[in-house]
C-alpha cells in the first residue's frame, strides 16, 4: 500500500506518468521476479532482523542494537551498483529501522519479510516492465536520485508513514 500511496502522490503532482501499455510484461516477469524477491526478502531478514539484531541485543539495548544492525544492513548494499546505492544509504538505514520496528510490535519476522519483499517486489516490477515514467518537474530530490525511492523526499515520506502506521496498528 505504501508504494501504490506514493506512486499516486507522484502522479497527482505530475512527477510520474503511467505507461500501461507496458503492462503485458508484467505477465512473464511477475513470478521469477515473485520468487526472487521472497528469497531475498527472507534472507535478509534471517540476516539482519533474526541474527545480527538479536546478538547486538544481548550486548545492548534494544535501540542501540538497532542502530548498529541497520548501519551493517545499509552498508552491505554497496556490494551492488555502489554509484546508485550511495544517495539511498540514509533511506536504506530507515527502512531497516521500519523492519526493525515492524520485528519488536509483531514478535516475529513475518511482517518485516512481507513489507521488505512487498518493497523489493513493487519497485522490481514497476522499473523492470518500465511501468512509470518519470517527468521533467520531477526533481531528484523529491522522487529520488536516479529515480530510486529510497534517494528521494516522497520514498523518506513514504516509510516515515509505514513506521507510524505500524505503530498505530499495534495501538488496536
Amino acid at each position: 500500500m505504501s508504494l501504490i500511496i506514493l506512486f499516486k502522490i507522484e502522479e497527482k503532482f505530475n512527477y510520474l506518468k503511467w505507461n500501461f501499455e507496458n503492462k503485458a510484461i508484467l505477465k512473464k516477469i511477475l513470478l521469477p521476479t515473485l520468487s526472487l524477491v521472497l528469497w531475498i526478502g527472507l534472507t535478509e531478514e534471517l540476516v539482519f532482523r533474526g541474527l545480527i539484531q538479536t546478538i547486538l541485543e544481548d550486548d545492548h539495548n534494544i535501540l542501540i542494537a538497532a542502530i548498529i544492525c541497520n548501519v551493517v544492513f545499509m552498508l552491505l548494499h554497496l556490494i551492488w551498483e555502489r554509484e546508485e546505492t550511495i544517495p539511498q544509504l540514509p533511506g536504506l538505514w530507515l527502512m531497516g529501522m521500519v523492519l526493525t520496528e515492524a520485528k519488536w510490535f509483531y514478535g516475529s519476522l513475518g511482517m518485516p519479510w512481507g513489507l521488505h519483499a512487498g518493497w523489493i517486489l513493487g519497485i522490481s516490477l514497476l522499473e523492470s516492465a518500465k511501468l512509470i515514467t518519470y517527468t521533467d518537474s520531477a526533481g531528484n530530490y523529491i522522487v529520488g536520485v536516479k529515480q530510486k525511492p529510497l534517494a528521494g523526499i516522497m520514498g523518506i515520506l513514504s516509510l516515515l508513514i509505514t513506521a507510524i502506521i505500524l505503530w498505530c496498528l499495534t495501538m488496536f
